[in-house]
């Protein structure tokens, strides 16, 4: 069986390839892609991790938010748009006395900050 292609239908099936190309490399592939943000709360005397702390990203009207593991661990899954511009992110002690007190703080990160991880050293409140 011989395929013979008519230089309509390759010009056709080139364009088609091209625009697609041309698509994927302006605006990045269609595929939902997750990524995570990772990151430390510790207590700014000790050093030790703070379970419980709640650490939201914020950007315009998209927010993340979870809460500290028993180490002091974060790792916010946010959406790969969140990294075409700047963001906040905060970390708020939402357990109130369970952990001691901390003072909230929160920092903006700018869109060409090479690593996003962050730590926080929090302040205890009252002591």
């Amino acid at each position: 069986m011989k395929l013979i292609l008519s230089p309509k239908k390759l010009l056709s099936g080139l364009l088609a390839t091209g625009s697609t190309l041309v698509l994927a490399a302006c605006y990045g592939v269609t595929a939902h892609e997750q990524h995570y943000l990772p990151g430390s709360v510790m207590d700014s005397q000790t050093g030790r991790g703070i379970p419980g702390v709640e650490v939201c990203v914020n950007q315009r009207t998209y927010q993340v938010c979870e809460l500290t593991d028993e180490g002091g661990w974060y790792d916010l899954e946010v959406d790969p748009n969140l990294f075409h511009a700047d963001y906040v992110l905060c970390a708020t002690d939402v357990d109130g006395a369970q952990n001691g007190v901390y003072e909230a703080q929160c920092r903006t990160i700018r869109v060409d900050q090479v690593d996003p991880s962050e730590e926080f050293l929090l302040d205890r409140i009252g002591e």
